[in-house]
């Protein structure tokens, strides 16, 4: 069941990081700010870090090409088992702590 669950969230993770990468730049800002905002309403210690990734990544997409186009490139051009290997990885080991 647990296998189950994994495959299925690691494939919506993927279609949802490679749908979001094709949004223009604003948008990810405003994206990533909302999510910044939502993470710091349920942060703990642990949660701390990763209100800090995605405030830099809101940086990041703030200012725009050509870094933001890299990270793009990155994830679009990675082949899709590599992301989801990754993917799952975090899941196992950050997530679910199995």
């Amino acid at each position: 069941m647990r296998e189950h669950l994994l495959r299925i969230q690691t494939e919506l993770i993927y279609a949802l990081m490679v749908g979001t990468m094709k949004l223009p730049d604003p948008v990810l800002a405003v994206v990533m700010g909302r999510l910044k905002d939502l993470s710091r309403l349920s942060v703990s210690n642990d949660d701390e870090e990763m209100v800090n990734r995605v405030r830099e990544l809101e940086q990041f997409f703030m200012q725009g090409p050509p870094g933001s186009d890299a990270l793009r490139k990155i994830i679009l051009d990675a082949r899709p088992s590599q992301v989801k290997s990754f993917i799952r990885g975090y899941l196992i080991n950050y997530v679910y702590d199995w």
